[in-house]
């Protein structure tokens, strides 16, 4: 299987780089390892969400301390976004400098808020978000207003909104990306933080990158697919494919690029298991972070438990 460009995983990142270049006419591969979260009942059912945790991952992690713990994780296409909040903030202009916190001061970007503002204002058109340009004293410079208007407040939220005003204060409305417009699909149901949206109008990685990415003949999408190593090439200084669990198979994927987008800690879990001869601490580890570092770690897999089971110690 040989292909252009291969994303691994379906959240916002991959999903971006997907949007960006379906138009290009690449051969582009997006592997998700989970399946699309159906649209079901239980889906705005706080019992199923909250208590029984539904759509959270039933892998088992382990802390420090090896203490066993279900990790907050949720993999379908879409990734995490299929249950964010739909908030949508920019980063303010002091983030990108050093910012003083009680451990220490962050290190600058190498870059600042005006270069990164006209990609903001982009992401806001595609994820439709609703919001109000100057509400809030602490947003940065516009180079226009928000896609959509506000989503107006509920009678007692708008209540506290306007004594807070009355005292000098500065509330303002969250900036939201929900399909809630004319010719919008959202009912302001209430289930939007944490819940999956039932009938799609949260605009999430799926809806709003994925799919329209899909609508080009070059563009696919495999899910059920577990990437469990990159391959590097004889100099160990290139990824040329990768091994993948599809559904009991095991897959070997070339392409001329790899996009590795699978969360901070699941990219991180695959750069590790990819050790080879050339990079024995694994695949893009020059500050060799291994399981002494107590960091970040793959332990063996124990005895009875199938290949693709994997521990991370954090």
């Amino acid at each position: 299987m040989d292909w252009d460009v291969v994303i691994i995983g379906s959240g916002v990142g991959g999903g971006c780089v997907a949007s960006s270049l379906a138009g290009t006419g690449a051969r582009i591969l997006i592997l998700e390892r989970g399946e699309r979260l159906p649209r079901e009942p239980q889906n705005w059912d706080p019992e199923a969400v909250f208590v029984e945790n539904r759509y959270r991952t039933t892998e088992t992690w382990y802390d420090g301390t090896g203490n066993a713990f279900r990790p907050g994780q949720f993999y379908y296409v879409g990734g995490h976004t299929k249950v964010y909040g739909t908030a949508m903030f920019r980063f303010r202009e002091r983030d990108f400098g050093g910012v003083e916190h009680a451990e220490g001061t962050t290190v600058p970007w190498p870059i600042r808020y005006a270069e990164l503002e006209p990609w903001y204002a982009q992401a806001e058109r595609v994820f439709g978000v609703h919001g109000k340009a100057g509400d809030d004293p602490t947003e940065p410079a516009r180079s226009g207003p928000f896609p959509h208007p506000p989503i107006p407040h509920e009678p007692v939220i708008s209540e506290i909104f306007e004594r807070m005003q009355a005292h000098g204060l500065h509330p303002s409305h969250m900036p939201a990306a929900i399909d809630f417009h004319l010719g919008g699909t959202c009912i302001r149901c209430g289930t939007c933080d944490a819940f999956p949206c039932k009938i799609g109008a949260k605009g999430d990685a799926e809806t709003r990158l994925i799919d329209p990415a899909l609508k080009h003949a070059n563009v696919q999408l495999q899910t059920g697919s577990l990437v469990t190593r990159l391959l590097s090439d004889e100099r160990g200084k290139r990824i040329v494919a990768m091994e993948v669990e599809c559904r009991g198979e095991k897959l070997t994927i070339s392409a001329r690029l790899f996009v590795l987008s699978a969360g901070a800690i699941n990219s991180a879990a695959v750069l590790l298991r990819s050790a080879d001869s050339k990079n024995p601490n694994g695949v893009a580890n020059s500050s060799g972070i291994n399981c002494d570092d107590r960091r970040v770690c793959t332990e063996p897999v124990p005895k009875g438990f199938p290949s693709t089971y994997s521990i991370l110690r954090i």
